[in-house]
């Protein structure tokens, strides 16, 4: 009986299921003319973009280019990476799409911008497909920079156990993922890249620090935490400014007394 009724659900599940059966290219074409669906590349990117498989399959079997861009410069890789579509950036790859190819405004991959939204099983996908885990953007940004600035701890972690680097610098301040997660106050995050041995003593180009970063967005936690790992708390910056100097001329007195605790030493005294 059970047997039976397994039977009678797997039947009336497929009947939902949208099979696409290996055709010539044209009579793919045919196809998509049938279901009313233009045969251009903007079209074929908005299919990718909204998860529609049997009419991206249909391109693809028409001969398609599945790196061709639309009229914004978009692909349809970068755009089914954007609205998390899984089963669709899997058929892209398969289908001969390039995993490195690059948006033309910010030059981010599909992987960059899977990982901006946090969408862990996107990257999964890319990762597992070859993607270069430590790609940059236009700006030099890493996925771990994108997931840690934008407090993705998950994928954060998953990114690490896959071999992120955890010290890469973006190109315009010296950016590291550390520096990233303490500018937006993700205690979760900077602890976790701590424990897998993120330097707290990284450099930005201007010579600051994790912790100088964190005493210049306010974060009084993360400065509390930082101080607690060992944080130098005197490190001067090119210009000569430690976390304190900063403090003053913020008027952050919450963490200026915090500082002050840690045995930061005070430009008076000095």
């Amino acid at each position: 009986m059970k047997i039976f009724l397994l039977r009678i659900l797997t039947t009336t599940l497929l009947l939902f299921v949208p099979i696409v059966y290996a055709q010539s290219p044209e009579g793919a074409r045919e196809k998509l003319e049938q279901m009313k669906v233009p045969y251009d590349a903007d079209t074929f990117v908005k299919k990718s973009e909204r998860g529609d498989l049997q009419a991206v399959n249909l391109f693809l079997q028409s001969g398609m280019n599945p790196n061709v861009r639309d009229r914004k410069g978009d692909t349809a890789l970068i755009s089914a990476a954007k609205e998390g579509r899984k089963e669709m950036v899997n058929l892209l790859l398969n289908n001969g799409a390039d995993i490195e190819v690059k948006e033309k405004k910010d030059r981010m991959t599909a992987l960059h911008v899977a990982a901006l939204k946090g969408d862990t099983e996107v990257v999964k996908v890319l990762l597992e497909k070859g993607a270069q885990i430590n790609s940059r953007d236009a700006d030099g940004r890493t996925a771990l920079i994108l997931a840690a600035r934008n407090g993705h701890l998950d994928l954060v972690e998953y990114l690490m156990d896959k071999g992120a680097a955890l010290n890469e610098k973006e190109f315009h301040r010296g950016m590291t993922p550390l520096m990233a997660a303490a500018m937006m106050g993700r205690a979760d995050i900077v602890e976790l890249l701590l424990d897998r041995g993120a330097d707290i003593e990284s450099r930005d180009l201007k010579g600051g620090t994790p912790l100088m970063w964190a005493v210049d967005y306010g974060r009084s936690q993360i400065v509390e935490l930082l101080l607690d790992r060992g944080a130098a708390v005197n490190a001067k910056d090119n210009n000569g400014n430690t976390a304190l100097s900063m403090t003053k001329r913020a008027k952050k007195k919450d963490i200026d007394k915090m500082l002050l605790k840690a045995g930061a030493v005070s430009e008076e005294k000095n």
